[in-house]
C-alpha cells in the first residue's frame, strides 16, 4: 500500500482536513436571520409610534419563541436518534457495506444536529434582542400596565400616524398626495382626517416630522 502524498510538509489527508475545517470555521461566522441593526431599525423601527413598536416586538417575540421551543425539542430528539444508532453500531456485527451505511447515516444526522444547533443559537440571539427592546419599551411607556381604553386610543394613533407618514412620503417624493394615500386617509375618523388635511394645506413640510422621529 503506497504512502499518502506529501506536499509542503502536509499530507493529502491533512490538506483535506484543513480545507474542511476552514470552510466549517467560515460558516460558523455567518449570522443567520436578522442582525441587531435590522431588528431595531427595520423590523421594529419601521413602526411609526412607540405603541406600534410595542405591538410589533410582541408579535416577533411570540413567533420566534414558539419556534425556538419547538426547535429545542427537535434538537433533543435528534440527539436521542444519534445515540440509538451509535449504540446499535457498537454492539451489533455489520457487514462492511452495512457498517458504511450506518456511518453515513450517523454523519448526516450529526450534520443535521450541527445545523439545528447553529440555527437555534441565532434564533436565541434574536429573542434576546427582542426581549431587550420589549423591556426598554415597557420601562419607558408602561404599555403592559395601561388600561384597555388607553390602549384603544394608542391603537387609533397608529393609523393616524400611518396616514401622516404616507402623506409626508408622497409630498417628499412626488410633491403631492397619491390616490392610494388619499383613499387611506379618508378611512380615518372625520376629525383626524381634517387635521391631517389642514396640515397639508397650511405647511406640508410639517408632515415630514417622521424623518426626525426615533
Amino acid at each position: 500500500m503506497s504512502a499518502p502524498m506529501v506536499k509542503d510538509g502536509i499530507s493529502e489527508t491533512g490538506r483535506a482536513l484543513n480545507y474542511h475545517n476552514r470552510i466549517e470555521y467560515l460558516i460558523s461566522l455567518h449570522e443567520e436571520y436578522h442582525s441587531e441593526f435590522q431588528l431595531k431599525n427595520f423590523v421594529i423601527g419601521s413602526a411609526l409610534t412607540p405603541y406600534a413598536k410595542w405591538k410589533q416586538v410582541l408579535a416577533e417575540l411570540r413567533g420566534r419563541w414558539r419556534g425556538y421551543l419547538s426547535a429545542i425539542d427537535e434538537e433533543k430528539l435528534l440527539k436521542l436518534q444519534i445515540e440509538k444508532i451509535a449504540r446499535k453500531s457498537r454492539f451489533l456485527i455489520f457487514s462492511r457495506n452495512a457498517k458504511l451505511r450506518s456511518e453515513i447515516k450517523l454523519n448526516r444526522l450529526r450534520s443535521d444536529l450541527s445545523i439545528l444547533k447553529f440555527n437555534n443559537s441565532h434564533q436565541k440571539r434574536e429573542i434576546d434582542i427582542l426581549l431587550k427592546i420589549a423591556n426598554e419599551l415597557s420601562e419607558k411607556y408602561k404599555f403592559d400596565r395601561l388600561s384597555y381604553a388607553d390602549l384603544t386610543e394608542l391603537e387609533a394613533q397608529i393609523w393616524i400616524e400611518k396616514a401622516r407618514y404616507l402623506a409626508g412620503l408622497d409630498i417628499f417624493c412626488f410633491k403631492g398626495i397619491s390616490k392610494e394615500t388619499a383613499d387611506f386617509m379618508f378611512r380615518l375618523p372625520v376629525e383626524d382626517r381634517k387635521r391631517i388635511l389642514e396640515d397639508i394645506k397650511r405647511e406640508p413640510g410639517n408632515l415630514l416630522g417622521w424623518i426626525d422621529k426615533e
